[in-house]
């Protein structure tokens, strides 16, 4: 903490965290998200049914249990797995993947945060409206 700044300085304020609720409220409902969680998951699919390819074929143990699931964890263990397979050209494929997932997520969340923002500011300004005096009517009065 510098001198003179708050103790709360690296706390977000209220209406950062109510944006950020609605941010991921509507993301959920947003079509290009869920195209992108959706080619996700099917990239993870083909990993682990590869995995399990490779682990019938006598190429992995068969005491290796194979993540079936779409978390950040489950995927890393896919990766892994894949990795020690010698599968590069599948690895390639899943990290280019998140990588563009993150890409398109952070896009999506910054366009939804400017979309919000405005909203509020139309409504903000709405309100006020009735009570703003003209400036007529303000150099009337002097």
């Amino acid at each position: 903490m510098h001198f003179g700044q708050p103790e709360n300085a690296n706390q977000p304020s209220k209406k950062d965290v109510e944006r950020d609720k609605e941010v991921k409220d509507r993301l959920r409902e947003d079509g290009e998200y869920i195209a992108a969680e959706k080619a996700h998951a099917a990239l993870l699919d083909e990993a682990s049914a590869k995995l399990a390819e490779l682990q019938e074929a006598g190429m992995i143990s068969g005491r290796t249990i194979i993540p079936a699931g779409y978390s950040a964890h489950k995927g890393a263990k896919i990766t892994e797995l894949l990795m020690q397979s010698g599968e590069n050209e599948l690895v390639e494929k899943i990290r280019d993947g998140l990588k563009q997932r993150t890409l398109l997520l952070k896009r999506i969340r910054h366009r939804l945060q400017i979309e919000i923002r405005e909203r509020k500011s139309k409504e903000h300004r709405a309100l006020l409206i009735p009570y703003t005096v003209p400036i007529e009517m303000m150099i009337m009065k002097l």
